[in-house]
């Protein structure tokens, strides 16, 4: 039987062990997938739900825990360099990359991005709805590349995020593709 989605609060990875790496094959994809990026600082390493697609996977997996012990651990999630589609509201579609994330796919119904992660990389994250200097001069968002791709937020509640979907083998093609986490091995703890 399929596992239903679940909804996750917090993740604490555990040892990550390799494995081998490997490229994930293209998917002809019907009907998009369409998501919430969720900022979370609480998930330790950026988690890819269902709105993404893994690139190449690292050869590494790792252990998750959920923010209670009793929730038991994920086991074998593996560590990989995942796309999800952006359309802008210029018009056009950027392909976001998150590399060093941990996949889940389709056994989350969101992602989970760590602003940490993303600044990490040297990308400008605003996440903070009480700065002074919001709404004023600096919106939330991610500063990827200038005001033709800044990625602007929404807010729910205590929640801010931003919609993105699966991207098609085409989109992968001929979208631009920004990298917002590095390649480098990310140790976060």
């Amino acid at each position: 039987l399929p596992v239903p989605p679940q909804r996750t609060q917090q993740v604490t990875t555990g040892l990550r062990q390799v494995c081998q790496q490997k490229v994930s094959p293209a998917v002809s994809l019907g009907e998009k997938k369409v998501a919430r990026c969720e900022l979370d600082t609480r998930a330790d390493t950026t988690c890819c739900g269902m709105n993404f697609r893994p690139l190449i996977e690292s050869g590494k997996k790792c252990s998750v825990q959920g923010f209670s012990g009793s929730l038991g651990a994920m086991e074998d999630i593996p560590i990989a360099s995942c796309a999800t589609a952006f359309e802008h509201e210029n018009g056009r579609t950027y392909i976001l990359v998150f590399n060093e994330a941990l996949y889940f796919g389709d056994k989350m119904d969101h992602s989970l991005i760590n602003p940490n992660q993303v600044r990490d990389n040297g990308i400008p994250l605003w996440d903070n709805p009480y700065d002074d200097l919001f709404p004023k001069t600096r919106p939330l968002g991610i500063e990827a590349g200038g005001e033709c791709k800044f990625i602007p937020f929404e807010s729910k509640g205590a929640t801010v995020f931003f919609r993105s979907h699966v991207p098609s083998d085409e989109e992968l093609e001929e979208c631009e593709h920004i990298e917002l986490t590095s390649s480098t091995p990310w140790n976060p703890h």
